[in-house]
């Protein structure tokens, strides 16, 4: 009887949504009338019509009814912007299918055209007549200093219909400070009809604001949105006035409760398919070449990833009586998908080490679908019904150090597919409504977005199940930054102890939370109490930004409290803290900060790719307020003869400099930094490195490139001794055990203490002359290292000779061009990076500098791994050679045994 009740139930809805459109001269007019239902036509697109909000790296596919007769595509496919320019693509045909990929990225906020052309053919010969016309509108990424904050558009609109069940939206000109994004104060939601304010939970990434009401709304009843002026961006800009908007809720009527499966699968017990063998077993989606229900992600640096998930999800649809031509259904939040494990691997092919363990992906909100006339969506009517549906989610994954790298939030999917009555190949003589969907959105791995493409399908299980069994597990905290740098199976613990003042504050969940829940139950503690700062909610992350660098040599304790809820109301039960140590004080009231490196860096003919972004990496802890755009730092666009508004990032030791629009390949550019920026003491920046605070201002000219594909980082030295950079080793900073380089001669005894950063980028996968895989990583030039003095003894084996004449002072070492590492597969299975660095070595004392062969090559094998809190570590330990010009003896070799440790910053987030 369930197996029949189920069946009922799916047949239902694909009948009555038949029958509804059907009919014509309703309340809405079809755009087009019926065509034949035989001809060679276009079923869908993915973006749809009119679709907005577009992620930059999103494909576009044009389905089509009959498998295609590839060369007859060309010519007959054109995609134009607003100016009728044609943007690159790469064009694909899959069975039915044209898949359009940009080879950069899409314009920001741009409208594009997709105009399919009378001729293409499929199969069989049979020719497509009709001429169409799809318009999508592309999403925002960057922040926009020049502009005020401003509402551009709200979900639903005004032309859509307020179902009862509604996860709404607001979308701005620009990215909002999430720290403002908060319910009851900057955000606020009123059922007008009681006065009541309704309780539910607030989401936010880019440009998107998320408000999603705990319960339904009452059919009939006006309600009431209100974005005050205490939302902000990320400059802090606030809109002019208050933002209202009003809707009245549409009744969805009696809802059919209906479970759907992810089949096939690759994980049995979470539906009624057996889980298959391996991937290749799972069948190609019908759509996109992918296989189904896959999630799919391009990384330059992990590489090509197929996810395979599976699970149910119950799904509630409204009466279909009420809304014949738009059939609405909600799926509830805190349902998840569950993918199956997978390795990360460098380039694809680079083990790692790093399993994911199971990987989840959480519903973060009721998300609200239709199941929707053909007109609707396409501009057509008699095509097959269209679904669409809006969805948000986050993931997190088993793996502690997995957990902490890619998980993310992924705001206002849109995900649009076909319904349809299929034989379902997972049960014997079983047909059923089957619910196919395609969807991209994009993650961010540092500054890599990744393109990712889901191809999902689903069916109702032939016997309709119990109730869904709800979530009763309370949120985890799997790790904590900056508590834990630490790598397995390395044992670093003793060398890393202690912790920069600028670190951001991160617990990693093991799933995504109820950020009302979570302000009050994490925090920070040092020994004047609570620190003050900013929260930043980033699915399944919490981050925690002081509003001031912390205290040097401090202890703190970052506190997590019973009470935190996930999604579906689990709270923590106990108690936690971790504590970390502050390094010395990362600046100096008598020694000047200087400018170690640049992206793009100071030399002739130096280029940037257009996506790339401007950087300055500091030697102490800057003064973030006197970093003034126009006045102390500035990007000019020298063609244009024009300054360039943007944003600051800020890490306390470099900053990004975000341009509100991306830079024009073939531009000439200027990036000027001047005097007025100063350490936390406001001393000058000794912009001219002669040790002396102040110099005139130091300018990098540069020509911008076309897209890069390429993944740009930066490592740097962690932790350091000389933390006021000034290359001597002072009483009150303390030798650490790693980043030394020592010269094994008799003549010298002490160590160099040595920091400094390397800029990279890591290219595409590679083969090397043995045909095993490498991932090619160039390290940027012209960036400097700084060490500190040591004495040279002139009693061989004895002590070193009191300060003085032999002195070899600071030393400063500068990255030369063509410097590179390896990330290659070590011996033992993990990852190993084979580093050959040009350095050109000097030292203050012109003596000895005159005695030095200057020029140096750091070639060592060294390892590569991530830690438990996010980051990308490299383990550099072994021998290289420096050179000596001795009078009468000639030069001489002098072995240098290195000991470096260099990492990446945690996790970083999007806007």
């Amino acid at each position: 009887m369930k197996r029949l009740i189920h069946l009922f139930l799916g047949a239902t809805l694909l009948v009555g949504l038949a029958l509804g459109l059907a009919g014509c001269g309703d309340e809405l007019e079809p755009l087009e009338a019926p065509a034949d239902n035989d001809a060679f036509r276009v079923l869908m697109t993915n973006p749809h019509h009119e679709m907005f909000n577009v992620p930059l790296t999103s494909s576009v596919l044009i389905y089509l009814s009959h498998e295609i007769d590839p060369p007859t595509v060309a010519g007959h496919v054109l995609l134009t912007d607003a100016a009728g320019n044609q943007p690159e693509v790469t064009t694909e045909i899959y069975d039915a299918s044209i898949v359009l990929t940009p080879t950069s990225n899409w314009e920001e906020l741009t409208d594009y055209t997709l105009h399919i052309l009378p001729g293409i053919r499929d199969k069989s010969g049979r020719t497509m007549n009709e001429e169409k016309f799809y318009t999508f509108q592309s999403g925002i990424r960057r922040p926009k200093a020049a502009e005020q904050l401003s509402v551009r558009r709200v979900v639903p609109g005004d032309e859509d219909p307020c179902w009862d069940f509604m996860t709404f939206r607001v979308f701005f000109n620009e990215p909002v400070e999430r720290d403002t994004v908060r319910y009851g104060e900057s955000v606020l939601f009123e059922d007008v009809d009681t006065g009541e304010q309704l309780p539910g939970n607030t989401f936010a990434r880019a440009s998107q604001l998320v408000f999603d009401p705990d319960a339904d709304l009452v059919a009939g009843h006006k309600y009431r949105l209100t974005i005050t002026n205490q939302l902000t961006d990320v400059q802090g800009s606030r809109l002019a006035e208050p933002f209202v908007h009003e809707w009245t809720a549409v009744s969805t009527g009696k809802h059919t409760k209906l479970a759907m499966d992810y089949c096939p699968t690759a994980l049995g017990g979470y539906g009624f398919c057996a889980a298959l063998p391996d991937d290749e077993s799972y069948p190609q989606s019908r759509m996109l070449p992918r296989r189904a229900n896959s999630v799919y992600t391009k990384s330059v640096f992990l590489g090509d990833t197929d996810m395979m998930v599976g699970g149910r999800l119950w799904n509630e649809f409204g009466d279909a009586k009420l809304s014949p031509k738009r059939v609405p259904f909600v799926v509830r939040k805190g349902q998840k998908l569950i993918g199956k494990e997978l390795q990360y691997k460098v380039g694809g092919e680079i083990n790692s080490g790093i399993y994911t363990g199971n990987i989840y992906i959480t519903l973060l909100t009721d998300a609200v679908g239709e199941m929707i006339g053909s007109e609707f969506v396409s501009g057509e009517a008699g095509l097959p019904a269209t679904i669409t549906l809006m969805m948000d989610s986050a993931m997190s994954l088993d793996d502690p150090t997995a957990n902490a790298m890619l998980p993310q939030p992924l705001l206002g999917i849109q995900m649009v597919g076909l319904a349809s009555v299929a034989v379902i190949d997972e049960a014997t003589g079983y047909e059923a409504m089957k619910i196919e969907l395609t969807g991209y959105s994009e993650l961010n791995l540092g500054n890599e977005r990744m393109p990712v493409i889901m191809a999902l399908q689903m069916v109702p299980p032939p016997t309709l199940p119990e109730e869904e069994i709800l979530d009763t597990t309370p949120p985890e905290v799997l790790s904590v930054s900056p508590v834990d740098m630490v790598v397995e199976p390395d044992d670093i613990g003793n060398l890393v102890d202690t912790r920069m003042a600028g670190d951001p504050i991160i617990a990693y969940f093991s799933e995504p939370l109820d950020p009302d829940t979570v302000r009050d139950h994490f925090y920070v503690v040092g020994p004047e109490g609570k620190v003050p700062g900013r929260y930043d909610m980033y699915h399944p992350k919490m981050y925690f930004e002081p509003d001031e660098p912390l205290d040097p040599d401090t202890i703190y304790r970052v506190v997590v409290e019973p009470g935190i809820e996930d999604i579906s109301g689990n709270a923590t039960t106990e108690r936690h803290e971790y504590t970390f140590k502050t390094m010395p004080y990362q600046g100096s009231a008598t020694e000047p900060m200087r400018l170690l490196a640049t992206v793009p860096t100071r030399e002739t003919n130096s280029i940037m790719p257009r996506n790339y972004l401007p950087e300055f990496y500091f030697s102490q802890i800057v003064d973030l307020d006197s970093l003034i755009n126009g006045e102390t730092f500035m990007l000019y666009d020298v063609t244009a003869g024009e300054m360039i508004p943007g944003t600051i990032e800020s890490y306390s030791i470099f900053v990004d400099f975000v341009p509100d629009e991306e830079p024009i390949a073939g531009h000439l550019y200027r990036w000027e930094i001047t005097e007025g920026v100063t350490n936390l003491d406001g001393l000058a920046l000794d912009t001219d490195m002669d040790g002396v605070p102040g110099g005139p201002p130091y300018v990098v000219d540069f020509t911008v490139t076309p897209f890069s594909p390429f993944s740009q980082t930066v490592q740097f030295t962690y932790p350091y001794a000389d933390t006021n950079a000034n290359g001597w080793l002072d009483p009150e900073e303390t030798a650490t055990k790693v980043n030394t380089m020592t010269m094994k001669s008799p003549l010298i005894h002490d160590p160099a203490y040595v920091l400094g950063f390397f800029p990279i980028s890591a290219y595409r996968l590679a083969m090397n002359e043995a045909s095993e895989p490498r991932l090619p990583v160039a390290v940027v030039p012209h960036s400097y290292q700084i060490g500190t003095s040591v004495s040279v003894s002139l009693s061989l084996g004895g002590k070193a000779d009191p300060p003085g004449l032999l002195d070899m002072g600071p030393m400063l070492i500068e990255l030369q061009p063509n410097s590179w590492t390896d990330v290659v597969q070590s011996a033992d299975n993990l990852l190993q990076a084979d580093v050959n660095i040009g350095m050109e070595f000097n030292v203050e004392n012109s003596l000895l500098n005159s005695l030095l062969v200057h020029d140096m090559v750091m070639s060592i094998p060294g390892k590569m791994r991530y830690t438990k809190d996010g980051r990308m570590m490299s383990i550099v330990r072994g021998r290289t050679m420096a050179g000596m010009s001795i009078p009468i003896l000639g030069v001489m070799d002098v072995p240098v045994q290195v000991n470096l440790i260099s990492t990446t910053v945690p996790t970083t987030r999007a806007y």
